[in-house]
């Protein structure tokens, strides 16, 4: 099972939990994520993504950096 935690639940974030909700994916707090998924603010996307790469996490960032 795929550990996942999102970061941001805005608009977007809503949808994404929703269509992963569908998949074989179990939610939990970010340390422990296999992925991190980023939707927040575009303007905090870029030190957001570098902070979670720092910790070898994988990281799906909804918007462009």
């Amino acid at each position: 099972m795929i550990k996942v935690s999102i970061i941001g639940k805005g608009k977007w974030g809503k949808i994404i939990c929703k269509e992963l909700s569908k998949l074989n994916v179990s939610w939990v707090t970010s340390m422990l994520a296999d992925w991190i998924i980023i939707s927040t603010p575009n303007d905090l996307h870029y030190s957001q993504v570098k902070y979670w790469l720092n910790l070898k996490k994988n990281v799906f960032c909804e918007k462009p950096l």
